[in-house]
């Protein structure tokens, strides 16, 4: 019986020991994953935080910084900046009634916008705020090549006004806006190409042309010529056609 008793005690010596083990073992297990979940979520929380970073970064290279005006303005160039920005708002937004909807103030003011002097520009028509950045050295173009940011954001209620900075100067629209010269439209430009190479421009052009038709100019606001290239099965064409007139100025047929 003693014999059995001793057998007995040292099997259940073997036993607890075992499930000692493995006790030890579940616990050093669930301690390597708390420390590797641990791991996992501050470098979710520190990518997260790196993502914040660029985007604030990336913010911080479109903001505008004030600045005293550029050692060579005029009045006059405020002027042209106001034209050039309410002329493209117009283009861009296709509104071609935009003198009669704009309301009577418009501010400028100087700042540094990418490291180039600009001139900041704020309008507003009866249901849009209009917010440009010109810049300085490009205005005497008078077109879309001068503006660096452009941005238009519709009005929460009518009475909604555009952001003004204590520094700007103010002007009325009624007194310096001139929409710039009226010139032939695109599809006059392809009417008058078209015409003169023969074509029959009161059928589908599908049928007559070969591709693409492609057509540039020096500028979309106030542009002084439009070139225009297509081509038939027997030859391709290309026209330079002056955007005030239609007149044809050159013409090229391969």
């Amino acid at each position: 019986m003693r014999t059995r008793y001793k057998a007995f005690l040292a099997a259940l010596t073997v036993v607890l020991i075992i499930m000692s083990a493995c006790t030890d073992k579940t616990k050093s297990d669930e301690e390597q994953s708390s420390v590797a979940d641990s791991s996992i979520g501050s470098t979710i929380i520190a990518a997260s935080s790196l993502a914040s970073s660029s985007k604030l970064e990336e913010d911080d290279t479109h903001k505008t910084t004030p600045t005293p005006f550029p050692e060579e303005w005029t009045e006059t160039d405020d002027i042209a900046a106001i034209n050039i920005a309410i002329n493209d708002a117009a283009y861009e937004n296709s509104i071609s009634d935009i003198g009669d909807r704009l309301e009577d103030d418009v501010s400028v003011g100087s700042v540094m916008c990418v490291g180039i002097e600009c001139l900041e520009v704020r309008f507003s028509t009866d249901a849009t705020l209009f917010y440009y950045v010109l810049a300085f050295d490009e205005l005497d173009n008078m077109n879309e090549k001068a503006v660096v940011v452009r941005n238009a954001k519709a009005k929460r209620d009518s009475s909604e006004q555009a952001e003004e900075h204590d520094s700007d100067r103010h002007y009325k629209v009624s007194e310096v806006f001139e929409p710039f010269p009226e010139h032939i439209s695109r599809d006059d430009v392809e009417n008058i190409a078209f015409s003169d190479a023969g074509l029959d421009i009161t059928k589908p052009m599908f049928k007559q042309l070969e591709g693409s038709v492609g057509i540039n100019t020096d500028s979309n606001l106030c542009p002084t010529y439009f070139e225009i290239k297509f081509s038939t099965k027997e030859h391709t064409f290309k026209y330079k056609i002056d955007a005030a007139t239609g007149e044809i100025l050159e013409k090229n047929i391969e």
